[in-house]
C-alpha cells in the first residue's frame, strides 16, 4: 500500500512540475484586456480559428520562423510540430482566409511587435517578460 502512495506522489510532482516548467510565455499588449484565456482559447488564436478579441479588433498572431522556443510552444500549447503548423497556415493562405500572422526571426523582435500593437498576441522567453508586455495566465 506505501508504495503506491509513494508512486503517486511521485507522479503528481514529475506532472506539476512539467506544467510548470516551460521556457515560453504568451503576451500581449499592456492595453489588451485578455490577461487570462483558456488553453482552447489560445489554441484557436494561434491556429487562426479565433480572428477577432471580443472588443472587435482583429487579433495580429506573432511566432517565431523556428527554433527551440518554437518548438516547445509548438508542442506545449498546440500538440503540433513545425511541420503541422506550416501546413495549417499554408492551407489558410491557399483558401484566402484573412488571418493575420507574422513571423520573426526572435522573442525580442515579437516583444517589441506586441508592445507596439493593441491586437497582437505572441509568445517569448521567460526571462524576456518585462513591464512592456503583459503576461497572459493559462486556465487548462
Amino acid at each position: 500500500m506505501k508504495s503506491n502512495t509513494v508512486i503517486f506522489i511521485v507522479i503528481l510532482l514529475v506532472t506539476t512540475v512539467a506544467c510548470f516548467s516551460s521556457n515560453f510565455i504568451i503576451v500581449v499588449n499592456p492595453e489588451n484586456q485578455n490577461g487570462k484565456m483558456e488553453i482552447e482559447e489560445v489554441k484557436k488564436i494561434f491556429l487562426g480559428k479565433k480572428i477577432n478579441w471580443e472588443s472587435g479588433g482583429k487579433i495580429k498572431i506573432a511566432v517565431l520562423k523556428e527554433g527551440d522556443l518554437h518548438k516547445e510552444f509548438l508542442q506545449d500549447i498546440l500538440k503540433m510540430n513545425p511541420v503541422q503548423f506550416s501546413l495549417v497556415w499554408k492551407e489558410k493562405l491557399f483558401t484566402g482566409k484573412n488571418t493575420q500572422i507574422r513571423l520573426f526571426q526572435n522573442d525580442l523582435e515579437i516583444k517589441e511587435f506586441v508592445k507596439s500593437d493593441v491586437n497582437a498576441i505572441g509568445y517569448i522567453s521567460a526571462e524576456n517578460a518585462d513591464e512592456f508586455v503583459k503576461k497572459v495566465s493559462i486556465i487548462e
